[in-house]
């Protein structure tokens, strides 16, 4: 007797720009799961009874069977991608990225009805809203169809989002080409993508403050940044940005910039044929004795011997 017939992978997938006036036809369900990005401008991101405001950066993860729908606030540039029928490992890191918590702390429709009827005229011309009129009773037909699961609105810190609007183009390359071993590589594809979500969205939204820090860190790393400008480019005082970097990344802004550091010293250390003191210079240190020094108190060996024991490495 033979085994049940596995359903077939599915990925289907864009990257598009909508005008201000796009709005999807009406609320719709996938039989995949559905993630999306935005890549440029605000948007808004409903479902029969409730409406979130999103934009640059926001990822939307939806849950099969879910009532939704997409529109656009401004000119809004969206990358979407649907997977159904994966591998269970893909399948089980997939309801891990949809099992984050809502992220609440967005703006409903209802709260900027509120902050309009408390005077606050700004969000208005910001979100452009609608009325309840408009929410209409044919989303409320809708609702009932609905399914528990909730909907996970997470986001990507400039950097982060410039990294996964990458590896998503080259994804949806790969999906569109005829590959010789097709599966296995659009899955491990797919992986690389969910992967690189679980560990770099962050759900809170305090949190989110504090990325553009990181990723000032990051750009700057040739700079001795002070902790007080990292605080005033997040809007905390000192304190409360120690605190919640702390909180965000599991170490201090210097532990995450000397991390950074050594993370690119490695990376340029294999990957380039660039000598010492290039590298020395790029990662922040005028003087190559203190670089070496800095890299053999971390690492246990200078740079040079650290390049040739990773060079035979690869070689054995």
């Amino acid at each position: 007797m033979g085994g049940a017939v596995l359903p077939k992978l599915e990925v289907r997938g864009h990257i598009g720009t909508y005008m201000e006036d796009f709005q999807d036809c009406g609320f719709h369900h996938n039989d995949s799961c559905e993630i999306s990005i935005v890549l440029e401008g605000r948007g808004v991101f409903e479902t029969p009874d409730k409406k979130h405001f999103i934009e640059d950066g926001h990822i939307i993860i939806v849950p099969r069977g879910m009532l939704h729908r997409f529109g656009a606030v401004t000119k809004v540039r969206f990358g979407v991608i649907h997977i159904a029928n994966g591998p269970e490992r893909l399948e089980q890191w997939l309801r891990m990225l949809a099992a984050g918590p809502d992220v609440s702390e967005l703006p409903t429709a209802a709260d900027v009805q509120g902050r309009l009827r408390a005077g606050d005229k700004s969000s208005e011309g910001q979100y452009g809203l609608a009325s309840d009129g408009e929410e209409g009773a044919g989303a409320q037909a809708h609702a009932q169809h609905a399914g528990t699961s909730s909907v996970r609105i997470a986001a990507l810190s400039r950097i982060d989002k410039e990294r996964f609007e990458g590896l998503l183009r080259e994804c949806l390359r790969e999906v569109s080409y005829p590959l010789k071993e097709r599966e296995v590589t659009i899955v491990a594809w797919l992986e690389v993508l969910v992967l690189f979500l679980l560990e770099h969205s962050q759900t809170n939204v305090q949190a989110l403050t504090v990325t553009k820090a990181a990723d000032y860190i990051r750009e700057n790393m040739r700079s001795n940044v002070q902790i007080s400008d990292l605080a005033e480019l997040s809007g905390l005082s000192v304190p409360s940005f120690r605190r919640l970097f702390e909180q965000t990344y599991a170490m201090s802004p210097k532990q995450y910039q000397q991390q950074c550091r050594m993370n690119e010293a490695k990376w340029l250390l294999t990957a380039t044929d660039k000598d010492i003191q290039e590298i020395a210079l790029q990662v922040g240190f005028t003087r190559m004795h203190s670089f070496s020094q800095w890299f053999k108190e971390t690492e246990g060996q200078a740079p040079t011997a650290w390049r040739k024991h990773q060079q035979m490495r690869s070689h054995m």
